[in-house]
């Protein structure tokens, strides 16, 4: 088995203390690429305490993060904010065979597959839970899980398109939805030690689609 590094165990003992503080201060402090296996984006508290407040005013009550992976930031947002977090990822094998890396939290494993599944229970129908990407590069993937989702709130935290170095699919800003006209922001903030953004997109069925011109 391969030695853990002395961030590694530093992670997992504070994991198993609870000190989430401890964490995100641990993971802003050390800028390699070893933070990246565990999570890409290292939000302060107040990133954490900030969404929080304003979930609460759209009337999220919980969170469903897709490919969430080692499910540590979530696991952050659940002991920072005390709202219920659950991650989703369809790579089953890897992680119960494959990989030493400990999730942070129960992962929900589901099949690629959407229509045929567990997914369609996972992503409640109801109206008050958001979907959160974070880092996400799938964009076939992205639009089939807002296909399936029943809720009004979508979250993406990736790089702002200023970024020369980093990508994501959806990007925050433009997640090219496949009609975009139904979807509007209704937060934008800067996320974490590295200057990711958070934007929080609302569906907006009754909104008209776009007439297009006539040459």
């Amino acid at each position: 088995m391969e030695e853990q590094s002395a961030f590694v165990k530093d992670l997992y003992d504070l994991y198993e203390k609870g000190e989430w503080r401890k964490i995100l201060k641990l993971g802003q402090s050390n800028a390699t690429e070893e933070t990246k296996k565990y999570h890409w984006c290292w939000p302060y508290e107040q990133d954490l305490k900030d969404l929080k407040y304003e979930l609460d005013k759209l009337g999220v009550k919980s969170l469903c993060s897709i490919g969430c992976g080692t499910g540590i930031l979530e696991w952050c947002l659940n002991k920072c904010t005390g709202m219920e977090v659950k991650g989703i990822e369809v790579d089953e094998f890897y992680w119960t065979n494959f990989t030493t890396t400990k999730p942070f939290i129960d992962l929900k494993i589901c099949k690629r597959r959407l229509s045929n599944s567990p997914l369609n229970n996972l992503l409640t129908k109801k109206r008050d839970e958001a979907l959160l990407f974070c880092y996400f590069n799938n964009a076939d993937a992205f639009k089939s899980y807002i296909k399936y989702f029943y809720g009004d709130y979508v979250i993406i935290i990736g790089p702002p398109l200023s970024s020369k170095t980093k990508r994501s699919t959806p990007m925050p800003e433009t997640p090219n939805f496949e009609n975009p006209w139904l979807w509007y922001k209704v937060y934008t903030k800067q996320f974490g030690r590295d200057k990711d953004l958070l934007v929080i997109w609302k569906y907006n069925p009754s909104a008209a689609k776009p007439q297009t011109k006539q040459g």
